[in-house]
């Protein structure tokens, strides 16, 4: 037979975009029909076709507000008619035509790409020669670019390169070069999972905004290219996609909104749905479950001993991102932080269903009456994880040689929270600091009138917030204050050289009708009573139960507090009033020169 280009052959159409994909012959386009109702007249008998079932598993569109709802509303009914399903609704009439026509001038989404990828090989009839070798055309060129383009990193690099490719690849598996668009297609998904630490620095910067489109996209990928084309993820890749469902489980509200996200965000309740099944991993599904408090707390003895659950505090250093429950039952005291985000690093405190903080945690320096100013990103200190606390502690370089250290520690067991900052100065200059963080829409705060204790509250009260670098009572002298004012908690202290202000918040609310108090300990070295810019330590008490928090500021040497004798940066543990005895709940050891912060 003689063969000729697809281009020769008809003048009207952008054939030469079909050229990667289909067999080159002289009829074209009456194989591609001939082909495309013996593949659609199978799939209706068999009713498993990968592409189709992962479509409507996790449809393209799921989660993707920026998305042509109209577009994915009649594919959703295109495709169900196809599978020979008469119960699916018909929506208003959607002109494919229309459509097709103006995809070719427009800037689609991602979710629109892959809409058309998936649904095209059902549209030949519809569309007609020219407009349906344009519409690939379209297809081609994008998926072409993001070869070219994006990095390998790149999210959207493996939804247009990886999952495009894969799809068409499939839809018209029938001829030869499809074949190779696979296997390219795969090799793009491998090395996607193979970046590791730059894959989850660009899903996770920002808020982890791009970490919902870019799992799924990864598990439809991983269903098609295994079902579809034989293709079998190794360990190592099943082990990549667990680490990304893990911090999707993470960064979702208990009512199914997204983290450090506006609350009308909503995660898709497909998704970890589907990475449960694909993954195979019952651990993902009960995580969620119990985070957005759908699961049957009777699970709870059974789900510790028959089933791993992903670990309640994660951090991602390159994105700056970390977030600590409690536990997956518990949720008094989770922590969300994202460390780069700016203006400056943002924060969510959760107490059961009720966020307590949300937004922007300011801060505000002067040294000697002169305003400082950040000039460099924040870098980890210590990050310690265990059954005890999850702790972070952050650092960050500002003007006039002056060094902000940030502290967030989650004692889970006890459901309660410290926030801490820490100024340092280079020499024995007097220092300025205020610290503010929004309190939630729905918080209002209460100070006492004789303390300086604020309870924070809606209908009930949620939060006990307890300034203990501070005076307990308002009447005297204190080297600083807190107060709420505009809808932010403000923190502010003064001192010179070195300054701690700690803020320890009480989230239980079963010992909200306790007696409460704290001291400030004396602390001393080699029988010398330290300054207050070289060591600190402070005694937290509702009713019965007790912590000891401690804090070193100057060079490292041994101090002495409460019966206590320890060389450290930082120090809590919980107090026993019967003896005197102290439980450890964490020891931070030369946090600036280690970074496990372990004991």
């Amino acid at each position: 037979m003689t063969t000729t280009t697809l281009t020769q052959r008809t003048e009207s159409s952008p054939i030469d975009a079909s050229e990667d994909y289909l067999m080159d012959s002289e009829n074209a386009w009456g194989e591609l029909i001939v082909q495309l109702t013996r593949r659609q007249t199978s799939r209706r008998k068999l009713k498993a076709d990968p592409v189709w079932e992962m479509f409507f598993e996790l449809p393209p569109s799921a989660g993707n507000a920026d998305g042509d709802t109209a577009l994915a509303d009649a594919a959703a009914v295109l495709v169900a008619a196809a599978k020979g399903n008469e119960d699916a609704a018909k929506p208003a009439d959607f002109d494919w035509s229309a459509a097709a026509a103006a995809l070719s001038g427009s800037a689609p989404t991602e979710s629109d790409l892959l809409t058309w990828a998936y649904v095209l090989p059902l549209l030949a009839d519809t569309l007609g020669e020219a407009q349906w070798w344009e519409v690939l055309g379209v297809l081609k060129s994008a998926r072409q670019a993001a070869l070219t383009d994006l990095p390998v990193e790149s999210s959207r690099r493996v939804i247009l390169a990886a999952e495009l490719g894969l799809v068409l690849a499939w839809g018209l598996k029938n001829f030869q070069t499809s074949v190779r668009l696979a296997e390219s297609s795969w090799s793009v998904y491998c090395e996607y999972l193979e970046c590791e630490d730059d894959r989850l620095q660009e899903l996770l910067s920002g808020g982890a905004q791009r970490l919902p489109k870019a799992l799924a996209s990864a598990l439809r990928s991983m269903q098609i290219a295994r079902v579809g084309f034989k293709h079998k993820p190794a360990n190592e890749q099943l082990g990549e996609l667990n680490e990304m469902a893990a911090w999707q489980s993470h960064l979702v509200r208990w009512d199914g909104s997204l983290c450090l996200q506006p609350m009308e965000t909503k995660l898709s309740s497909d998704l970890l749905d589907t990475a449960t099944r694909l993954l195979k991993d019952p651990g993902l599904r009960m995580a969620y479950d119990f985070a957005c408090r759908t699961a049957d707390k009777a699970l709870k003895n059974k789900l510790t001993t028959e089933i791993e659950l992903p670990e309640s505090g994660m951090y991602c250093d390159s994105a700056g991102l970390v977030s600590m429950r409690p536990s997956w039952f518990r949720h008094h005291g989770w922590i969300v932080a994202d460390f780069y985000s700016q203006p400056a690093p943002r924060i969510e405190l959760s107490a059961g269903k009720r966020m307590i903080l949300e937004g922007a945690w300011e801060a505000t320096i002067q040294i000697d009456g002169q305003d400082c100013q950040p000039r460099g990103d924040w870098e980890e200190v210590c990050w310690h994880s265990d059954d005890d606390v999850h702790y972070i502690e952050m650092e960050q370089c500002w003007t006039h040689g002056v060094t902000l250290q940030r502290q967030l520690m989650v004692v889970r067991e006890d459901g309660a929270v410290l926030l801490a900052d820490t100024v340092l100065s280079p020499d024995d200059s007097e220092i300025f600091y205020r610290s503010s963080v929004p309190l939630a829409a729905t918080m209002q705060a209460a100070a006492d009138a004789e303390t300086r204790e604020v309870v924070l509250h809606d209908n009930k009260p949620r939060a006990m917030v307890l300034p203990i670098g501070l005076s307990e009572w308002r009447v005297g002298r204190s080297p600083g204050k807190m107060e709420v004012a505009e809808g932010r908690l403000t923190v502010s202290g003064r001192g010179e050289k070195r300054l701690y202000v700690p803020v320890w918040i009480d989230l239980e609310r079963r010992r909200f009708d306790r007696p409460r108090t704290w001291r400030n300990l004396t602390v001393a070295s080699r029988l010398v009573i330290a300054k207050a810019n070289e060591a600190v330590a402070s005694r937290v008490q509702f009713g019965s139960e007790q912590w000891i928090v401690f804090r070193s500021l100057s060079e490292h040497k041994a101090y002495t507090f409460c019966g206590k004798h320890l060389a450290a940066d930082f120090y809590c543990g919980r107090f026993d009033p019967s003896d005197g005895s102290l439980e450890d709940l964490i020891t931070v050891e030369n946090a600036s020169d280690s970074q496990d912060g372990n004991a």
